[in-house]
């Protein structure tokens, strides 16, 4: 979905030229806000596992925390009209994306059922106030991290983060405010794995590694590394982490595969091996062929057509 409704882009504008007919010069901040938008809990919502080690790394970045609960419709507006990078979790209050300013990043925590059941609800308020809208995805709070929750059993559940991720966001945010830096960092880390100068990109990587964990190129170059030190099962672990960014970048599924095989670790065999065949059954089929291997339990073999037999 590329395109809004004209009316949508009219209620913006109405309501953002009330929002500065009512300003206080006052009370208007000095510079842009970061906002994270928290939601209070009730019985029926589930939070976010490990919220703490969020919001901990968001003041860091000088977020502020707030909840829409609190604030009148005119006021949610006047706050979001304020910043310049906006995080939250999927939910009603997303619709007041429509009053950030061009060019405001907004993260939304999404999950991958959510983005199964509700992805581009919020498209045609990005694209009326033109800002660069994310959907960040992390785990479900749910046992199996393999399966997605069934909606009409279990609702939506709720998000858990763990410290890796909270860092990738970290990452993401900071591409944002320091964009030229970042630009200057991937051209830099591409041009030295490119020349297997890995002495030099493993100095670059153990400097900013903060800045780019959130791309998966990063956790490559990180197992080009290990493995040019001999460290394979290194390797394994940052291509697994790649993994984890990109599950359908073939290349890097049949790598971790091969290395997974090799060092004879099952239960990284089988982590990769499930996003192979969940996101392409056919090509892990014949990957798995020319390698010699049996299919993963689950999977049924080929029935030949009639007219193969």
């Amino acid at each position: 979905m590329n395109s809004y409704a004209q009316p949508l882009r009219m209620l913006r504008d109405r309501v953002v030229a009330r929002v500065q007919e009512t300003a206080d010069d006052q009370a208007a901040p000095a510079k842009s806000r970061r906002l994270y938008v928290r939601r209070k809990q009730t019985g029926r919502l589930r939070g976010i596992v490990n919220e703490d080690l969020l919001i901990e790394m968001l003041d860091g970045l000088g977020f502020e925390t707030v909840y829409f609960e609190d604030h009148n419709v005119l006021e949610q507006a006047r706050l979001m009209s304020q910043a310049e990078i906006v995080v939250s979790v999927h939910g009603a209050g997303m619709t007041n994306m429509l009053y950030v300013p061009e060019g405001c990043l907004v993260v939304e925590l999404s999950s991958l059922q959510i983005i199964m059941l509700r992805f581009g609800d919020f498209n045609p308020l990005a694209l009326a106030s033109k800002a660069k809208y994310l959907h960040f995805v992390v785990d479900h709070d749910w046992p199996d991290q393999e399966t997605i929750p069934d909606f009409k059993t279990n609702s939506i559940v709720g998000l858990k983060v763990d410290e890796l991720a909270v860092q990738q966001l970290r990452a993401r945010l900071l591409q944002h405010v320091e964009e030229v830096e970042f630009e200057t960092l991937m051209e830099e880390g591409r041009s030295l794995n490119d020349a297997s100068d890995f002495d030099a990109l493993a100095e670059l990587l153990d400097d900013y590694a903060g800045r780019l964990l959130h791309k998966a190129d990063m956790h490559v170059w990180a197992a080009n590394c290990a493995a040019s030190g001999g460290d394979f099962h290194g390797a394994l672990d940052h291509l697994l982490r790649a993994v984890r960014l990109v599950p359908m970048r073939q290349s890097l599924l049949e790598r971790g595969l091969l290395l997974a095989h090799r060092l004879g670790q099952k239960i990284a065999f089988n982590a990769i091996t499930s996003d192979y065949f969940c996101h392409s059954e056919s090509a892990a089929r014949s990957f798995f062929a020319e390698n010699g291997w049996g299919l993963p339990d689950g999977i049924e073999p080929d029935v030949p057509s009639v007219a193969e037999k």
